[in-house]
């Protein structure tokens, strides 16, 4: 009941950034993202960050004004309960890449809570995860950053082949290492001595012979 309730906040949430951008409560549409149990992310269609703020603004006190009556038809509230829900505009991003994923995303953060700022929010991506080495990810999120603050994505490409030369040739191979589990070392080891056919030894558990 309550996973379900939050379904259906968020999805009227979606359906309300259609209705205030779009002229249609529905979803999808053309200005939703992505949305995360209690967020959503939608393009603001604005040409300056100051413009996408004040809409961004706009469609929070639309959905803040839809909520009692929300409330009322669909989980038959009343009375003070109806002033439960309330949702307020947090960030402005300039750009952004969302991937497949709950929570896969990388952001230009202009604005937060109505404070101007400059700087880069990366979730659940992997140049993000400590199990991508330590050099990885100062790379990849150092050319991304760029990416998201305009520079073309040639230049971007072109810099990444470069340091990936500097890298195989200056950085300790070790920093590049990161621990990893093997399991069924032994069915493993047979096959790779009796070179076994239809059996793929993985790379880590080859690596963990030879150690």
């Amino acid at each position: 009941s309550t996973t379900k309730t939050g379904r259906e906040v968020l999805f009227h949430m979606t359906k309300i950034v259609g209705q205030v951008l779009e002229g249609k409560y529905y979803y999808p549409n053309n200005s939703v993202i992505a949305g995360d149990t209690d967020s959503n992310y939608f393009k603001t269609h604005a040409e300056t960050i100051e413009e996408a703020s004040r809409i961004a603004k706009v469609v929070a006190k639309a959905i803040n004004e839809s909520f009692p009556e929300f409330c009322k038809d669909k989980f038959l509230l009343s009375g003070d309960f109806l002033g439960l829900f309330q949702v307020s505009q947090e960030l402005v991003a300039k750009n952004s890449i969302f991937t497949h994923g709950k929570k896969h995303y990388m952001m230009h953060v202009v604005e937060k809570d109505g404070n101007k700022v400059d700087k880069m929010v990366v979730k659940g991506l992997a140049i993000k995860k400590a199990s991508t080495p330590k050099p990885m990810r100062k790379l990849l999120l150092d050319h991304f950053e760029r990416y998201l603050k305009g520079t073309p994505w040639k230049e971007i490409g072109l810099s990444l082949l470069e340091n990936r030369e500097k890298i195989l040739v200056e950085i300790d191979v070790e920093m590049m290492g990161i621990p990893t589990k093997v399991n069924n070392m032994e069915k493993y080891y047979d096959a790779y001595i009796n070179n076994t056919k239809g059996i793929t030894v993985p790379g880590h558990c080859r690596a963990s012979y030879y150690w």
